[in-house]
């Protein structure tokens, strides 16, 4: 309806089991042009990643290199908030 707004449709992240030298693409879906924060949890809750993107209507490819974390094998938790709206996805890092 008028005034209010659209809700993210979508977010996809790949590969997902991620291995050591690849890049983790995020695809994200966004209603409008806005901004949004990505950040990046291990497995115990320590932040890895806080970060701003900018974010156009319609999909949107974000490209995070994750070897600089310096991970061993584990899983990740990647949130993604736009709007206030939260979306959160499990990853899998093979070291």
């Amino acid at each position: 309806m008028f005034g209010e707004k659209e809700e993210a449709q979508t977010l996809n992240i790949y590969p997902n089991p991620a291995q050591s030298g690849s890049l983790l693409n995020l695809v994200i879906d966004s209603p409008d042009d806005t901004n949004s924060l990505i950040e990046i949890f291990n497995f115990k809750g320590l932040k890895l990643l806080s970060e701003k993107f900018s974010l156009v209507q319609g999909f949107n490819k974000i490209e995070i290199p994750i070897d600089h974390f310096h991970l061993s094998t584990q899983m990740l938790f990647v949130k993604v908030n736009i709007h206030g709206e939260v979306m959160t996805r499990k990853i899998i890092y093979n070291k």
